[in-house]
């Protein structure tokens, strides 16, 4: 190779590198007049780059392609539910509009102005505020037992640490003694632009989720408080969070319990993440949180096998891993409506709880 073929490689490669470097890759959230109204993911697929968004009010906007430079195309005509909020004291949008939306970088990095266009006529403005600093937040359940709460934190401690070991910025543990203790955490968090990627529940619990402070949270065991965590969870995690639950029947019922007429239909990880759109997991049946690091690496992570049969649910759709299975290694089954069983009129919990952990 000759200096000049050397010197033009690398200004290729420079070049190529600077660009890639350049691309609007990653996990914003979605500001209008200052607030945060939705979260956007821009990934590649294939050679192209996808822009995805979700809305706060639980609405999606249409997947925009990138067509040239930082300009998107939406795949289909963006429903007027979508533009909810966004489209007051805006031109009327001419009917069956072609939308766009284009990005112009801004200032700090990572911030973009999002121009979204009918017809190449600017309809309003948006603005993408890069999410960049991976957290989670460990929730150890408080229990009637101390020895129980001792060793829920210490579990949550173990996987606190790793997760810092791994690169992430932050990882909080709070005692979860109180469902609105964690609704507040989590808009907090949307309130400081840190939204968590990983949300992590350790204790007792049933059909109806954990308990926390003596009480679940579900369509069917205090509904009113459910929705407003779900609400909570949309705003405070980033949209490719994910979630897990080690309690028991989180997941819902195992294979041999779904044999029997008592058993509750109800999952309440598919719940959890058809509502809010993030990866849910959790043990079926009855655990042990001696379990929970296990199933943290190989149901949010995709590292080692589960110890007893679990459920993962995703947008994309569901997956019930066998004790020792891992999750590339199980196929994924299109979603299901979701069982939702009749609210009760009390918050008091009645499903089962875990057994006993080890110290």
């Amino acid at each position: 190779m000759t200096k000049t073929t050397w010197l033009l490689t690398t200004a290729i490669l420079a070049l190529t590198t600077t660009a890639h470097a350049q691309e609007p890759v990653g996990a914003y959230t979605l500001q209008r007049g200052g607030s945060t109204v939705g979260s956007v993911v821009i990934e590649p697929e294939g050679t192209a780059l996808v822009l995805t968004t979700h809305m706060n009010d639980g609405t999606s906007r249409p997947i925009a392609r990138r067509t040239t430079g930082r300009t998107f195309a939406y795949s289909s005509q963006v429903s007027t539910s979508g533009l909810t909020g966004a489209l007051t004291g805006t031109p009327t949008p001419p009917p069956n509009a072609t939308w766009t939306v284009e990005l112009t970088a801004g200032q700090p990095a990572g911030t973009y102005k999002a121009s979204v266009k009918a017809n190449g006529t600017q309809i309003f403005d948006e603005r993408l505020v890069k999410v960049t600093k991976k957290s989670a937040l460990l929730v150890p359940a408080d229990a009637y037992d101390q020895s129980h709460v001792n060793a829920f934190r210490g579990y949550a401690t173990q996987i606190a640490n790793r997760y810092k070991a791994g690169g992430y910025g932050r990882a909080d543990i709070m005692t979860g003694d109180d469902w609105e203790k964690v609704i507040t955490a989590l808009l907090d968090a949307e309130k400081e632009n840190r939204q968590f990627d990983r949300v992590i529940f350790i204790g007792h619990g049933g059909w109806d989720g954990p308990i926390l402070g003596h009480a679940q949270v579900s369509s069917a065991d205090n509904p009113e408080r459910f929705a407003r965590f779900v609400d909570a969870v949309r705003r405070g995690t980033k949209p490719d969070a994910k979630i897990l639950s080690s309690s028991c029947h989180a997941g819902g019922s195992n294979k041999y319990e779904a044999a029997n007429e008592w058993s509750s239909k109800y999952r309440w990880v598919d719940d959890v993440a058809d509502l809010t759109g993030r990866t849910t997991a959790g043990p079926n049946g009855y655990t042990s949180t001696e379990y929970t690091q296990q199933h943290v690496w190989a149901l949010l992570e995709g590292q080692g096998t589960t110890r007893q049969e679990c459920r993962w649910a995703s947008r994309e759709g569901v997956k019930t891993v066998g004790g020792g299975g891992t999750l590339a290694g199980t196929a994924l089954k299109p979603k299901a409506p979701v069982v939702r069983p009749t609210p009760t009129p009390a918050p008091t919990p009645t499903s089962n709880t875990n057994s006993p952990p080890t110290q």
